[in-house]
Formats: C-alpha cells, structure tokens, sequence
C-alpha cells in the first residue's frame, strides 16, 4: 500500500501534495490523542508503562484532551477515560470527530427542529459551535463521576 501511496503523491501537483501533506499530520495528530485498551494491554511501551491510572472497567479508550475547553472540569492534557457509543444523550460529555476540526471533548446539546448539534465548552474562554448531525461523529461518552 505504501508504494501505490507514494505513485499518487508523485503524480499530484505541489499544492495538492501540501493539501495531502497537512491532512495526513492532522490524521496523524488526533490518532496519538486516543489509546485504545485492547492495544494498551498487548502492546505496553516504556512509556505507557510510566504512567498510572485509575481506569474505569466500564471504559474501552482513554482520549487525552490537548485544550482549556473543558477545564472547569477536565484540565488541559487530562486523560478521559470513555465508553465506546455512537449516540450521545443531551447534556453528555462526549468525545466525537468533528468536520474540519478533528477529535475533540465537548458537552452535546440536541436541536431536533433544526437538525442541529452545539458543542459546549465547559470554559467560559470558548464558544460554543452548532453543526448539522451529519457534520458530527460520537466515538464515546466520557466517564466522569
């Protein structure tokens, strides 16, 4: 798969490579962000080894929150332990992939009529932002006591 990869970015132009380029680091960015526990616990590094959490049974990932968004609640650099779910009731603290914004952790509110979802941050510093449901992925519903 790597070398037809690299046959189609040779034959991009430069712009569309850099276009590539930036969505791979991206991808790439937000795939460090989550630890899935099934891979956690076949395959501990030195450095997952350093570290010790309380880990909830009921989680099947841990999501690590790179923003102040939810800090009231959760700090910058927290982990979040989760529960792998596709659907989210209002008011819950999810963890979801966003159009053009990546993964990220947010309180979700529901508009029915309007066939819109609002991601709240928990810090008064950030805004809120309203999407369509097609515009929105959960992954899972954070864990919080």
């Amino acid at each position: 798969m790597s070398n037809d990869f690299a046959q189609i970015y040779q034959q991009l132009k430069r712009p569309n490579q850099e276009i590539v380029f930036h969505f791979a680091r991206h991808l790439l960015r937000d795939q460090t962000k989550i630890i899935d526990f099934n891979n956690f616990k076949n395959n501990p590094s030195k450095e997952q080894n350093n570290k010790t959490f309380r880990i909830p049974i009921q989680s099947d990932f841990m999501f690590l929150v790179d923003d102040a968004s939810m800090a009231d609640l959760i700090p910058k650099g927290s982990p979040v332990f989760c529960k792998s779910q596709s659907t989210a009731k209002d008011g819950d603290i999810t963890v979801l992939e966003v159009f053009r914004l990546g993964t990220i952790c947010r309180k979700i509110s529901y508009d029915f009529e309007e066939g819109t979802v609002t991601l709240k941050p928990l810090n008064p510093e950030f805004t809120e932002i309203k999407y369509e449901y097609d515009q929105v992925k959960v992954i899972g519903i954070a864990l919080i006591r």
